[in-house]
């Protein structure tokens, strides 16, 4: 019987699979939608599922995979990946004695999640555009219309293929 630490990881798994999935749907959606104007053409997310299960590759493994690999697989000049980045402080306590001198080293999650996202040229898999988005713990889990628009507009601001 797994242990309950076990359990937590293997939730805390489940839980950042779901939201990059939700992520990746986020900002399709923001890419495809009919209010804006882009200079390139955004291939459709099934047909990008399909060359990746033809290509053998897990949708997890990504993120690993070198770009311009990548690229070839999805039969693409360039490709927009995301990653989500959960950051914790660290306060670190040195001991005062000579009876304690160990540093310890006590974490804690400030909060805050960063969205990167970052466009890699297909020939080179070179990183040609990054930009980050700083939110809240549960800015992504919100599924209110409004925040998902304030997040897709501070992407779309500084997203290099939007037509002025």
């Amino acid at each position: 019987m797994p242990t309950r630490e076990a359990q937590t990881v293997a939730e805390r798994m489940q839980s950042e699979h779901e939201l990059s999935i939700y992520g990746q749907s986020l900002i399709y959606k923001a890419l495809v939608n009919e209010d804006i104007s882009l200079l390139v053409n955004v291939q459709h997310w099934e047909h990008t599922d399909s060359l990746l299960r033809k290509a053998g590759i897990e949708f997890r493994k990504v993120n690993f995979l070198d770009k311009q690999s990548l690229c070839q697989y999805l039969q693409v000049d360039e490709v927009v990946t995301g990653d989500l980045k959960t950051f914790s402080k660290s306060t670190i306590y040195v001991g005062p004695t000579l009876m304690s001198p160990i540093m310890s080293a006590y974490h804690y999650f400030d909060g805050k999640k960063v969205l990167t996202i970052g466009i890699h040229d297909g020939k080179t898999g070179d990183l040609i555009w990054i930009e980050d988005i700083h939110l809240k713990t549960n800015k992504l889990l919100r599924t209110e219309q409004g925040d998902e628009s304030r997040l897709m507009t501070k992407f779309l601001k500084a997203f290099p293929y939007l037509k002025s």
